[in-house]
């Protein structure tokens, strides 16, 4: 083999090892951001539980059989391939309450941070928004930025069809900005975001 052969068969090995190692960083960014989003959403489950915890124990007591309801109603709607059932457990020790969430799927109950994907996590920190925010009789609006990026898009649908049921039946407006057309599908408006001459413009579909 030439000199020339044996140099080109080199850069041909350092391409393919260049282009290996870039498949390989493009997928760790991609894990990487994908636990970041999902560390995001159970801090904000966190946070859910904590204002739940805040509410005097006398109203947690009139509210856990309608936040069951309602959270496992909204999951059924969604998850409708999955037996989900939402269950909430006031504890109370020493003057202090503590709520535990879990779910149960076939009878089976485990922590929900720990034993579901992403998928169903999300979806139950929005309900369980919603659920807060009647409880402390706030105004009736949610904001959710890309809060259900990691829905499987098989329940796209019903969850687009469950959050406008949602909006309907309890009097929330939802203000929701996805990537995801099929997530917008039952919105009763949709806007495009698009950028022109370097600013931000939102077109009426």
């Amino acid at each position: 083999m030439s000199l020339t052969d044996r140099l080109n068969e080199l850069d041909r090995e350092l391409t393919a090892r260049e282009r290996l190692w870039q498949e390989r960083k493009a997928r760790h960014d991609a894990i990487v951001a994908e636990c970041e989003a999902l560390d995001k959403e159970s801090s904000l489950l966190d946070k859910v539980e904590q204002v739940l915890q805040a509410v005097s124990s006398r109203v947690l007591g009139q509210s856990t059989s309608a936040i069951d309801k309602l959270v496992t109603a909204g999951l059924k709607a969604v998850f409708f391939d999955q037996k989900l059932e939402f269950k909430t457990t006031v504890d109370k020790y020493r003057g202090k309450t503590s709520i535990r969430f879990d779910l149960f799927e076939d009878g089976q109950s485990a922590p929900l941070t720990e034993s579901y994907g992403g998928g169903v996590l999300v979806m139950v920190g929005v309900l369980l928004r919603l659920v807060t925010i009647m409880i402390l009789d706030l105004r009736r609006i949610l904001l959710l930025d890309e809060s259900l990026s990691h829905l499987s898009e098989q329940y796209h649908q019903t969850a687009s069809e469950t959050l406008k049921k949602l909006c309907q039946e309890l009097g929330f407006t939802i203000l929701m900005v996805t990537h995801a057309d099929s997530l917008a599908a039952s919105a009763t408006k949709q806007y495009n975001a698009v950028r022109k001459n370097g600013a931000t413009e939102f077109i009426l579909k």
